[in-house]
């Protein structure tokens, strides 16, 4: 992934203008796996964050599967829902959990969803996700906290 790339993720300012829109798609469109990057993956999840409760009319699903198929997103992911638990980053942390995935670099993502709910920086609705899915997980006795 060229650094003009993430820049240009980075550029994307307005959850409602059409052109915006559409070139954040085309450039999403043309990422490789291979090329994601640290840098890459946290211009993508930084969208998340910048747009806490938005789906960009759909293309922020288009960055949800980008980040699954890089390699390594994952600890990227841990620092964004740190920084600022959204809707979507939320949501990816209950996919992981329903993969079966428990821990990254020595972290129980179980703690992690747990604590979005006392995280100031969470959007209300990052905090209504992250119960839902806790009692998800509960309901599935996946919950360990």
């Amino acid at each position: 992934m060229q650094q003009s790339l993430a820049k240009s993720i980075a550029q994307f300012t307005d959850e409602h203008d059409e052109a915006q829109l559409r070139q954040l798609s085309e450039k999403i469109s043309g990422i490789k796996s291979s090329g994601c990057g640290e840098k890459e993956i946290r211009s993508l999840l930084g969208v998340f964050e910048r747009f806490p409760e938005a789906d960009g009319y759909g293309i922020f699903w288009s960055i949800l599967h980008c980040l699954e198929a890089c390699d390594g997103y994952e600890p990227g992911l841990l620092a964004s829902i740190s920084r600022k638990p959204t809707d979507f980053n939320v949501l990816m942390m209950n996919r992981l959990l329903n993969s079966g995935a428990t821990y990254v670099r020595g972290k129980s993502l179980h703690s992690v969803l747990a604590s979005v709910s006392s995280n100031p920086a969470a959007a209300a609705s990052a905090k209504a996700f992250a119960q839902e899915y806790i009692e998800h997980q509960r309901i599935h006795g996946k919950f360990d906290v």
